[in-house]
């Protein structure tokens, strides 16, 4: 069995390029998402008093706008890393690459499904139409149920997810491009993320939040995407079963 492949021609430069919009992707999505999601809109709903949370929502329609809006950003960011990363990956196995961005677009649908549940909570602002006739408990009721809606319906993808980053750090550790530990760790993450999914749907007060202590795969898997969009890729794509086993 021949250890190399030749690369086929100008793939290496796509593969930077690609390497370049995942880089930059991640990056953006990780900044965006956590404004989003826990300076925004955990921030509106963090009281737990009913009175409060349904005056917080009604005075903050445009803070929820915004919030919305950056979180359909993520997921045209998400759908562009998985484009990024089966360009990237595609050359170790394309099989496993493209099953791998398959996840991580599921994932995309399902958080945008997600998201979509929160469209009603900046109609409430101001004491609109929706707030007519119903008191403050039916006004928090409904406001919770979308806000639960949003948070079930991503705990969900997130199981997904954790399987797009268990085949993602398969395929790292099977690239010459990319260091061994690299890999490991974002198999880590993805298991914190799977585990974390599951225990949420199946746990009513699962609170250990695992993915929390395991995401440092994700932030190094952006530093070398960087690394290999400016250094470029190897001009060939080794055996890694002969040179890693």
């Amino acid at each position: 069995m021949t250890t190399e492949q030749k690369a086929k021609p100008g793939s290496t430069t796509s593969r930077s390029a690609a390497a370049l919009v995942g880089g930059i992707s991640l990056l953006l999505m990780a900044i965006l998402a956590p404004i989003a999601i826990f300076g925004m809109l955990q921030g509106v709903f963090a009281s737990g008093d009913m009175a409060t949370t349904v005056n917080a929502v009604m005075d903050s329609g445009a803070k929820l706008r915004i919030a919305i809006a950056l979180l359909l950003v993520v997921v045209i960011l998400d759908v562009l890393v998985a484009w990024a990363l089966y360009v990237v990956m595609e050359p170790v196995k394309r099989s496993i690459s493209l099953l791998t961005a398959w996840f991580r677009l599921v994932y995309a649908g399902i958080f945008a499904v997600a998201v979509s549940s929160l469209l009603p909570l900046p109609g409430y602002h101001g004491g609109s139409a929706l707030t007519n006739g119903l008191s403050t408990g039916q006004l928090y009721l409904n406001m919770m149920a979308s806000y639960h809606a949003f948070e079930n319906i991503w705990n969900l993808g997130l199981v997904l997810f954790g399987v797009h980053l268990l085949l993602l750090g398969y395929l790292t550790l099977k690239s010459v491009d990319f260091p061994g530990f690299l890999g490991y760790l974002v198999i880590l993450s993805g298991a914190g993320y799977f585990v974390d999914g599951v225990g949420k749907i199946l746990i009513p007060d699962y609170g250990l939040g695992i993915a929390a202590y395991t995401f440092i795969g994700e932030v190094l898997l952006i530093v070398w995407l960087f690394m290999r969009a400016f250094s470029g890729f190897k001009g060939s794509i080794e055996a890694n079963e002969v040179s890693r086993t």
